[in-house]
């Protein structure tokens, strides 16, 4: 601010110097505080930051809207370094902050359950799936099912494929088939009968599987609902697990410290592998590393059967706040070193909203630590007055990613373009003066 002031004051003494008075006295005076104020309200605040002061950007494809969206992509959700979001910011093409907001897109999940019977579905005499009614006051949004065999009559693995009907007529697949398992492998008992859903679903549900001589027999079904469809989770390579210093039987592995992963899966490199043990957090407080125990009976496994893969489901941590993890082994003679597995990170999907009120195209920027959360405006209650309305907020694509040296640039060229502007109506106003005060004495010779 104080140079801006120093600029004002030598323009003012160059005006004097000059005889300016009257209408040029004003057009110059306004050229003056245009000058020397518009560069310097970007920067006024120093601890602001600004394009350059981000690690990463992309530009995002305007939407003709109020409001714009644009997804969080994996290698935003990987350099973001605040747990909030608060250091994602949108500015637009004359480097303006614009007004945003980053949430979760699904919000908040409410989840509920019930128990419900099933009636076999026959061919040709033989059971060849279940029918599950939800009832007519079923919720439409299913987060997963869970089966309950007989006792005795679980099938070891089965895949099956699983559909939904309002009528019980005209029947749609829900995704890829679904794999359960209930059997030993390598004097490990695998036992999962969870199939995930994340879906909007009719009433009736249908479990098909190829006919068999001695068929699986269902007794229930437990069903998970939500109060709107879950998004699935976007899954991120997290890393591979390594060895623990000199101990054989330990694993380490590492998640982003930016926004926290609520699941974790395990993905190995050749199948009819496992990993079994104990699952820790880890922490260090003061040189002392801290261990949290998370799941005593965990593991993990991609096992075959009768020409089935089967994997082991995710693991839920989402009440974890650690981002070092550790996982100590019952049997790490069977653990091949090129056979660890890798990680895979499951992430909620998120979005930013902004306000369309600026010039585009727009510049997201994300990945600095120090920046506090942009200002949101009024963009609450324009967002309510939206989903009140019942309109989709218009969803843009996000482009290329830039590194903080592009981000600088883009950034010095529109301050450039917008400077350039300014010299020539200077020197234009400049010209014209010259072109004046001759004229003037040529007429008075």
């Amino acid at each position: 601010m104080l140079a801006a002031r120093r600029k004002t004051a030598l323009f003012f003494h160059i005006l004097s110097c000059m005889n300016i008075t009257g209408m040029y006295k004003a057009a110059f005076t306004f050229l003056a505080v245009v000058i020397t104020a518009g560069p310097s309200t970007a920067v006024a605040d120093a601890t602001e930051p600004n394009m350059s002061d981000f690690a990463y950007g992309a530009e995002i494809t305007p939407a003709d809207s109020e409001l714009i969206s644009f997804p969080l992509i994996p290698v935003i959700i990987k350099e973001v370094k605040r747990h909030d979001l608060g250091d994602i910011r949108v500015y637009d093409s004359n480097n303006e902050l614009m007004p945003s907001i980053a949430r979760e897109k699904d919000g908040r999940i409410t989840t509920s359950q019930q128990r419900l019977s099933v009636k076999p579905v026959r061919s040709a005499g033989k059971i060849t799936g279940y029918l599950v009614d939800r009832t007519s006051k079923h919720k439409p949004a299913l987060k997963s099912l869970l089966l309950n065999w007989r006792r005795g009559k679980e099938p070891k693995i089965l895949s099956l494929r699983v559909e939904h009907s309002a009528d019980r007529k005209t029947w749609k697949t829900l995704g890829d088939s679904k794999t359960v398992v209930n059997f030993n492998f390598e004097g490990f008992q695998l036992n999962q009968n969870v199939i995930d859903i994340n879906d909007h679903t009719e009433r009736y549900i249908k479990l098909s599987f190829p006919a068999r001589n001695q068929p699986p027999v269902l007794a229930s079904v437990t069903d998970y609902t939500t109060n709107k469809p879950v998004s699935k989770y976007l899954w991120i390579h997290a890393g591979k697990l390594q060895a623990s210093g000199n101990a054989t039987d330990e694993f380490r592995f590492s998640l982003d410290t930016g926004i926290r992963p609520l699941s974790i899966k395990f993905l190995f490199p050749k199948i009819n592998s496992i990993l079994s043990g104990s699952l820790y957090t880890i922490d260090s407080h003061d040189a002392k590393t801290q261990r949290k125990l998370v799941e005593k009976n965990f593991i993990a496994y991609t096992v075959t059967l009768n020409n089935s893969v089967a994997n082991s489901r995710a693991v839920d941590i989402s009440q974890q706040l650690s981002s070092g993890w550790l996982i100590k082994t019952r049997d790490s003679k069977n653990i091949e070193p090129d056979n660890l597995p890798g990680v895979l990170a499951g992430y909620p999907q998120y979005e930013v909203v902004f306000a369309n009120d600026g010039e585009a195209p727009y510049t997201a920027v994300w990945g600095n630590a120090d920046a506090s959360a942009p200002p949101a405006g009024d963009l609450a209650a324009r967002l309510a007055a939206v989903s009140k309305s019942g309109q989709q907020l218009a969803e843009a694509r996000t482009g290329v990613v830039m590194d903080n040296q592009a981000l600088t640039e883009l950034m010095e060229s529109r301050q450039f373009s917008w400077l350039a502007l300014l010299v020539w109506l200077i020197a234009a106003a400049i010209t014209a003066f010259v072109f004046k005060i001759g004229y003037q004495r040529y007429r008075s010779t």
